[in-house]
């Protein structure tokens, strides 16, 4: 028996209508349907490329104000520092301070004050932690002596601003911790802020 072609196997014993489909199908459908598979792919991955240049966009500006927020907020701590470096660190003028830049840095979660040694001398926590804060009078007294904030501006003499991590004692956010050098009257560091 001689062998048929494809076309012959295909429309062998059929009626010629359903050849007429059959040759359609094979001629227009089929490409249609590849030619629609193929467009919508490509209009798949330009969404695609849209939608991760807009990502990359977006990640650009919350870095750009993350920064800019950090260092506004750093300038901060710095100006506070300068404003207890004149050795008048009376217990009521130092808080009005921390209070008063705790209400104009909203950014902040708290401000503290450390003498040379890290021992705190004044606190003072933001309204909203207020609730999960432990007692301020309950943290003045307390050392941050070992901590990278305190160590780093005692080593250096220069303010610091650490890594994020996340916090200990006043509430378990992820924090970036800012001090700098309270000056004492002789040029060196009377503590912290």
């Amino acid at each position: 028996m001689p062998a048929r072609s494809l076309a012959g196997r295909l429309f062998a014993h059929r009626a010629i209508r359903r050849s007429i489909a059959l040759s359609f199908e094979l001629l227009f459908v089929i490409p249609a349907a590849v030619l629609a598979i193929a467009l919508a792919w490509r209009a798949v991955d330009h969404s695609r490329h849209q939608l991760e240049a807009r990502m990359a966009d977006n990640a650009q500006a919350v870095a750009r104000a993350t920064e800019d927020f950090l260092s506004r907020h750093h300038q901060s701590v710095r100006l506070l520092a300068t404003n207890l470096s004149d050795g008048n660190w009376d217990g009521r003028r130092v808080q009005t301070l921390l209070d008063g830049h705790m209400s104009a840095f909203d950014g902040l979660l708290s401000a503290l004050v450390a003498d040379r040694d890290g021992t705190i001398t004044s606190v003072a926590v933001a309204e909203r932690i207020r609730d999960r804060a432990p007692e301020m009078d309950a943290l003045v007294g307390r050392s941050v002596a070992d901590r990278g904030y305190f160590t780093a501006v005692r080593a250096s003499g220069k303010s610091f601003v650490s890594d994020a991590f996340e916090g200990r004692g006043i509430g378990n956010d992820w924090l970036v911790a800012m001090s700098a050098p309270v000056e004492a009257m002789d040029g060196g560091v009377a503590g912290i802020a």
